[in-house]
């Protein structure tokens, strides 16, 4: 590979007397066609342009070499990053339900056993109240209760005898360089892009993916075989730009969580007021 120095540039075009600022424009352009020439992405050309000057100076181009194959292997959609490999049984099930529960009704259990309790309470208040007044109410009173206390289990039941979800399916999710694919009954599926992740949540040992608008991806730390757990969330937000919530299971979690949440609400309000302060002057 012939490497254009700034003195031969210099010579052809006599560039001295032009200022810096159109002299480095000319160099980039020049490289710039000589990668298209050559049906190289240009950013990737001055990354071996310049490694290729720094291993001239260091007497071989070794470092090149590894330039060369690192740049293709980012540029592989093949090459998977994180591999996670999991089992659908009745653990990973009720992971999903408590989940889900927290996300899209986290108020339905309290407001359950509440209305239960008050429902209960009655008879006690009213006076004189006719039998089947009484019945009716600690008999709804405790369906409800029961109803707020068990529901993920009631839930669990009716996932498993649902006949679309195969309990106990060994499922395996492989995050490559331009998507995501799962590897299920022999057969690899491509699931989408990383621009349809649209959030990812995490607690103490689990990151959840929300992707397509209705998949959701489980994903225990402890069941990755490829990659570095600690750096799935940054890479997932890097190629997804998805929003990102900590939501903590530990009770001394989730309460450092909600101290956390209360002082970013006060600085926005905070920060809002002087605003507001700024606009009167």
């Amino acid at each position: 590979m012939y490497v254009y120095t700034n003195k031969v540039y210099c010579r052809m075009l006599n560039l001295y007397k032009f200022n810096k600022v159109t002299y480095y424009h000319f160099i980039r352009q020049k490289r710039r066609q000589t990668a298209l020439s050559v049906g190289i992405c240009p950013e990737m050309w001055y990354n071996i342009h310049e490694t290729a000057i720094l291993s001239k100076r260091k007497g071989g181009m070794e470092k090149l070499e590894e330039v060369k194959m690192e740049q293709q292997t980012a540029a592989d959609p093949r090459k998977n990053r994180y591999v996670v490999d999991i089992r659908r049984d009745k653990a990973m099930m009720m992971k999903y339900i408590k989940f889900y529960n927290r996300v899209k009704h986290p108020r339905v259990t309290f407001n359950l056993v509440m209305t239960g309790i008050l429902l209960a309470l009655v008879p006690t208040l009213v006076k004189n109240m006719a039998l089947p007044g009484v019945i009716v109410c600690y008999g709804v009173g405790a369906l409800l209760v029961a109803t707020g206390l068990f529901r993920q289990y009631l839930a669990l039941g009716t996932m498993r005898g649902d006949p679309a979800v195969k309990e106990n399916e060994e499922l395996t999710y492989l995050f490559g360089n331009t998507g995501v694919r799962v590897r299920q009954n022999g057969s690899v599926d491509n699931m989408g892009y990383y621009k349809t992740i649209y959030r990812i949540w995490e607690d103490e040992k689990t990151y959840y993916v929300g992707m397509n608008e209705d998949d959701l991806l489980i994903l225990p730390k402890a069941n990755f075989t490829e990659g570095e757990e600690r750096d799935f969330k940054e890479f997932i937000l890097e190629k997804s730009g998805a929003d990102y919530r900590w939501l903590p299971v530990g009770l001394w979690n989730r309460f450092k969580n909600f101290g956390m949440q209360i002082r970013g609400h006060i600085t926005r309000m905070r920060i809002e007021a002087q605003e507001r302060e700024k606009e009167r002057r």
